[in-house]
């Protein structure tokens, strides 16, 4: 059984493809290892300049300030604007009180509580690892009072007048 022409023409270039990645993965002038005086392996690929650079420089470079742009890319056909350059400020202290984070408090449910005379809506709210059942007036969380009970949200409020609002999700 003979090979044909197109077989020939396809061994060839499948063998020199396979020859030319092998190259391409292991170069024939890799550089061997190199003993310093302590006895430590060096590659001298780390040693010698790569495209005028010294790899040792590399690892001892500092970064670069870039400066802000001046054009727009998303903006096609515009001239560029020349930039105004504004007066440094001042660095801004402020002396900010801190700020008490109000407890997570989540409203799970409503009830209605039948009573003689008229039905109440008692709040079910969730939070701080503890449940609590308030109707308006009731203190939650040891901080909060019960302003209103809605039919989807409660209102509770601070010693400092601060509202909170839970509504149910």
């Amino acid at each position: 059984m003979g090979m044909t022409k197109s077989v020939l023409n396809t061994l060839w270039l499948t063998g020199g493809g396979l020859v030319a990645t092998w190259f391409a993965v292991n170069p024939i002038n890799t550089a061997p290892a190199e003993v310093s005086n302590n006895g430590t392996a060096r590659r001298v690929a780390e040693m010698s300049p790569v495209n005028g650079v010294n790899t040792a420089e590399l690892k001892n470079h500092h970064s670069v300030v870039l400066k802000p742009a001046t054009r727009n890319p998303f903006e096609f056909g515009r001239a560029p604007v020349a930039s105004r350059e504004k007066p440094a400020a001042a660095p801004l202290t402020i002396a900010a009180a801190p700020v008490e984070m109000p407890p997570a408090l989540s409203l799970s449910g409503i009830a209605n509580q039948k009573g003689r005379d008229e039905a109440r809506r008692i709040a079910i709210i969730s939070g701080d690892g503890h449940l609590y059942l308030a109707a308006e007036g009731d203190v939650v969380a040891g901080r909060y009072r019960v302003i209103t009970v809605g039919e989807d949200n409660v209102v509770l409020r601070d010693d400092a007048a601060h509202e909170l609002r839970l509504a149910l999700h």
